[in-house]
């Protein structure tokens, strides 16, 4: 038994519409995913080879940083326990510079948390900062004593060219250029498409070091994809009801 024909073609028309959207939309965001996690993080300097000492009550050892990305919201920082438990409350204070007086964001974690040479976490807020902006961060154990403290585990040598080890009175650190430190991101998807795209162009000679060229190349691509995708899966609805029934229905030309 034959299927009436308007429901069939409205379900033909669905198809030849609607999955080829739905494909296209598919392959857009899986792209745009792709960019926004390659500009999640980490950055920074992640290797440590000297001891700065017990972090006592009244230091603030930092590090400043320039941000890499829109939506910094994490930053992890090597520390160890010389192989004790410790106590009290570890704060963490972003800034705009050594020297500024107010903390874009403050995080309070406690040094029983902390694991022996492994990073530890902190994690705010995204922070509304575009890309390039300079910051800094510094890391203070307001209770902290000799024998109940931990210490920082940074680098000798200067290893990050966005920033360098300072106290908060913007003096460098004894025998450590920087800190062995994490950034994590949360771009958001447009600024990520749009950071995406000026990667594939970097470097690249003529049409092909211009972000808009691969915008023109993927709009030609799903260009002709997305219209024989649509119309394989119209063949497939409009064979589909005749299979219920009789087999004598063809598809149209």
């Amino acid at each position: 038994m034959t299927p009436p024909a308007w429901p069939r073609r409205a379900a033909v028309v669905a198809a030849g519409l609607l999955l080829p959207l739905a494909l296209g939309a598919l392959v857009v965001g899986l792209w745009q995913r792709g960019w926004q996690a390659a500009f999640h993080g980490p950055y920074g300097q992640p290797v440590n080879n000297v001891i700065l000492g017990e972090l006592l009550a009244g230091a603030c050892p930092g590090q400043t940083f320039v941000a890499d990305a829109p939506g910094l919201y994490r930053i992890d920082v090597m520390l160890a326990t010389y192989q004790r438990a410790n106590t009290g409350p570890l704060v963490l204070h972003v800034r705009a510079a050594p020297f500024a007086a107010a903390d874009w964001a403050t995080v309070t974690s406690d040094m029983h948390s902390v694991a022996d040479n492994a990073f530890h976490a902190f994690t705010f807020q995204p922070l509304p900062l575009p890309a390039g902006v300079p910051a800094y961060f510094c890391l203070e154990a307001p209770a902290a004593r000799p024998g109940n403290a931990i210490t920082l585990l940074p680098r000798q040598d200067d290893a990050y060219p966005g920033g360098r080890a300072l106290w908060p009175t913007g003096e460098p650190m004894n025998h450590a250029a920087d800190l062995t430190f994490r950034l994590y991101y949360q771009p958001g998807a447009a600024w990520a498409v749009a950071a995406g795209l000026e990667r594939l162009a970097a470097g690249k000679p003529g049409l092909l070091g211009r972000p808009e060229t691969y915008v023109l190349l993927l709009a030609i691509y799903l260009g002709l994809v997305l219209p024989f995708v649509g119309g394989l899966a119209a063949r497939v609805v409009w064979r589909w009801p005749a299979g219920l029934g009789t087999d004598q229905e063809t598809p149209p030309a």
